[in-house]
C-alpha cells in the first residue's frame, strides 16, 4: 500500500532552489521566464495565494518535482 502525505510549509529562497536542483523531472515543461517573473511580482505585491500545491513525487527512489517549477522559481527570484 502506499501512502500520501501532504505537509504546509513555508518554502525559503534557500530552500526552493535545492528543491528545483534535487527533484529535476525530465519530462517537466520548459520554465517560462515571463511567467516566472509575473509570479515573483505577485507574491512581492501580496496578491499570491500562498497555498497552492507543488507535487513531488518518488519514482524509482528519486524525488520528481510533477508540479510547481515555476512558483518555486519564482520563490527563489
Amino acid at each position: 500500500m502506499t501512502a500520501n502525505l501532504v505537509v504546509t510549509t513555508v518554502i525559503t529562497p534557500e530552500q526552493a532552489a535545492v528543491m528545483l536542483a534535487e527533484t529535476a523531472y525530465v519530462g517537466q515543461r520548459k520554465i517560462r521566464p515571463g511567467h516566472v517573473v509575473f509570479l515573483a511580482d505577485e507574491m512581492r505585491r501580496g496578491n499570491f495565494k500562498p497555498r497552492t500545491l507543488i507535487v513531488v513525487a518518488r519514482v524509482n527512489d528519486h524525488q520528481q518535482l510533477l508540479d510547481g517549477p515555476h512558483r518555486l522559481s519564482a520563490v527563489v527570484a
